[in-house]
C-alpha cells in the first residue's frame, strides 16, 4: 500500500512546514536573546544614570549631634538657652553657647570642638560659629560669615568678632576656605586668613606671639583630654619661632596644656623626689661634716685643757752650803 508520505507533493509540503517551524524556533530564540540583551542594556544604563544622579558620599561621616564632653570654669554652658551638664546632647541645628565657662564637644563623627568664653555655635554638617572662638580637631567643617572651611583632619581655630568679621587660623594640616561663589583659598598650617568686607584678606603667617597665645590660652589650658596629633602643634610653633622670633624672644611651650599624660606627671614626681633626696643627702653630709668638725674642735680643746701643767723641779730639802 502506498504511504501518503510517498507523495512528492505532500513530502515537499511537510519538509517546508518543518523548515518553517525550525525557522520560527530559531527566530524566537534569536528574539529572546535580543530582548534579553536589550533588558540588560536598559538596566545598565539605569544603574549608570542613578550612580551619576546620586551625590557622592563624603569622605567623613556627617555631623548630626554634639555631646558635651567637659565643662571648665563654672557651669555657664547652654544648649538652646538651657543650662547643660556633661553628657547631654545637642541635636542637629541646636545652639551650644558659653558665657564665663569653657566646654569641649564630641561630635557624632568623633571629631572634637572646644568653645572659649562667650562663644556659640550651631551644630550641623557645617558647624557655624556665631560668636567667639571654636577650636576644631578632626573632620569638622566650620563656617562663619558666609565662608566655609573644608577639612579632613586638622586642628584649626574659627573666630567671629563683634563686627561679624571672622578669621581662620590653621594650627596643623591644611584647610580649604570656600566662599559663596565656590572660590577656594588654601590655608596651610601656621597660616591665617581674615574676612574683611565680605572678602578674604591675603593668606599670611600667624604671628609667633599669637600662635603661642593660642597654645597657652583658654582653648587648650586645663582640658583633661589631649587632642590627636597635638605634638605637631609644638613642631609648627618652633618652626614659626625660628622664622619670626618674638621681640622678647618668647619660647614655645614644651607641653600642650591638655597634653599632660600620667607618665609625664610620674616622671616629674620621680625627678622631684630624686632632687629632694639629693638635697637631703647633701644637707646630711654637710651636717655630718659640721658635727665632725665641731667634735674635732671639742676634742682638740679638751686635749689642750687636759694637757698637764709643766712640772717644776723639786727644791732641795736643805740649803746648800757654799
Amino acid at each position: 500500500m502506498k504511504s501518503p508520505f510517498d507523495d512528492p507533493d505532500l513530502g515537499s509540503f511537510l519538509n517546508s512546514k518543518r523548515g518553517l517551524m525550525n525557522s520560527c524556533k530559531f527566530d524566537r530564540i534569536k528574539s529572546q536573546k535580543y530582548w534579553w540583551r536589550k533588558f540588560l542594556g536598559i538596566q545598565s544604563g539605569a544603574c549608570l544614570t542613578l550612580a551619576i544622579a546620586l551625590p557622592s558620599a563624603p569622605a567623613s561621616a556627617q555631623i548630626t549631634q554634639a555631646t558635651v564632653q567637659e565643662i571648665l570654669d563654672g557651669d555657664e554652658v547652654f544648649i538652646e538657652q538651657a543650662k547643660t551638664t556633661v553628657g547631654e546632647v545637642a541635636a542637629f541645628s541646636e545652639t551650644v553657647s558659653t558665657e564665663n565657662s569653657r566646654t569641649e564637644l564630641t561630635f557624632s563623627n568623633l571629631a572634637a570642638g572646644r568653645l572659649g568664653y562667650n562663644s556659640s555655635v550651631i551644630v550641623g554638617q557645617c558647624v557655624e560659629v556665631r560668636d567667639g572662638q571654636l577650636l576644631a580637631s578632626g573632620p569638622v567643617n566650620g563656617c562663619v560669615a558666609g565662608f566655609t572651611a573644608n577639612v579632613q583632619g586638622t586642628i584649626y581655630v574659627i573666630g567671629n568678632s563683634d563686627d561679624d568679621e571672622g578669621q581662620f587660623q590653621v594650627l596643623t594640616g591644611d584647610v580649604e576656605v570656600v566662599d559663596e561663589d565656590g572660590n577656594i583659598t588654601t590655608v596651610s598650617q601656621g597660616q591665617q586668613v581674615r574676612i574683611a568686607g565680605e572678602q578674604l584678606t591675603p593668606v599670611e603667617l600667624i604671628p609667633t606671639e599669637d600662635y603661642i597665645d593660642i597654645l597657652e590660652g583658654p582653648l587648650f589650658e586645663g582640658f583633661s583630654t589631649a587632642l590627636p596629633d597635638s605634638e605637631k602643634l609644638l613642631e609648627v610653633c618652633n618652626t614659626l619661632r625660628e622664622a619670626n622670633p618674638t621681640e622678647d624672644n618668647r619660647e614655645c611651650p614644651t607641653r600642650i596644656g591638655s597634653n599632660v599624660t600620667e607618665e609625664a606627671v610620674e616622671e616629674e614626681t620621680v625627678e622631684t623626689e630624686e632632687t629632694v633626696e639629693i638635697e637631703e643627702t647633701v644637707e646630711t653630709e654637710e651636717t655630718v661634716e659640721t658635727v665632725e668638725t665641731e667634735e674635732t674642735v671639742e676634742i682638740e680643746e679638751t686635749v689642750e685643757t687636759e694637757s698637764p701643767a709643766p712640772v717644776e723641779p723639786p727644791r732641795p730639802a736643805f740649803p746648800l752650803l757654799w
